[in-house]
């Protein structure tokens, strides 16, 4: 059981977390000061040196935070279970990050194209409470483990994966090039199947 002043503590760190992460979207990361954020909090400034280095550091730690929530959210769906086959389940994973970022372009306005930080550190971060579910890397080294294909270091093709997404996602849903999000969605399956085409096994 926490004590009175471990949840204290955490509330604390939250509400640093939550304002920072509104502050920036609202006023942009450069504008915003600790000054800022710790007066809209409502805590000292000595706080926010107890949880954070720096501004860079709890920006930092929110992308991680908000990237695997989402991936997590994206695996624990249903409808990824019924799904036959290691490609399809990746594609759905895709898709939904994605629908997501669309949906929310104030924070992948926010994130710019570090989705792959997100994902990537957060696999070792504290930031991330420790659970005994899998990571979404642990999952693509285990699907390619388990399907056609030989990769000396699936980590590595995952990664490249991952900046593909983030980089579509981010000029086609911000900046609207070279076209739409939903042009660009069948294109960017096209390339995932074909990255990963190229590690199949030759019969």
């Amino acid at each position: 059981m926490k004590s009175k002043w471990d949840e204290n503590k955490e509330q604390k760190e939250e509400s640093l977390f939550d304002t920072a992460y509104r502050l920036f979207v609202e006023k942009g990361f450069q504008q915003t000061t600790i000054s800022d954020i710790v007066n809209k909090a409502g805590v000292a400034k000595g706080t926010f040196y107890l949880y954070f280095k720096d501004k860079h550091d709890i920006r930092d730690r929110i992308i991680i935070r908000k990237t695997y929530k989402l991936i997590e959210e994206s695996i624990a769906k249903d409808e990824i279970q019924d799904l036959p086959n290691f490609e399809d389940r990746l594609l759905f994973i895709v898709d939904f990050i994605i629908d997501y970022l669309d949906d929310n372009k104030a924070f992948l306005s926010f994130m710019h194209r570090d989705l792959i930080f997100g994902i990537y550190k957060g696999t070792f971060s504290k930031t991330i409470p420790s659970t005994n579910s899998q990571t979404i890397m642990d999952l693509f080294v285990e699907g390619i483990k388990h399907s056609d294909y030989v990769m000396e270091r699936p980590d590595y093709v995952f990664c490249l994966i991952l900046e593909l997404v983030s980089t579509v996602a981010y000029s086609s849903i911000v900046l609207g090039e070279p076209a739409s999000i939903d042009v660009m969605k069948p294109y960017l399956h096209q390339s995932i199947l074909g990255i990963l085409n190229m590690y199949k096994t030759k019969c």
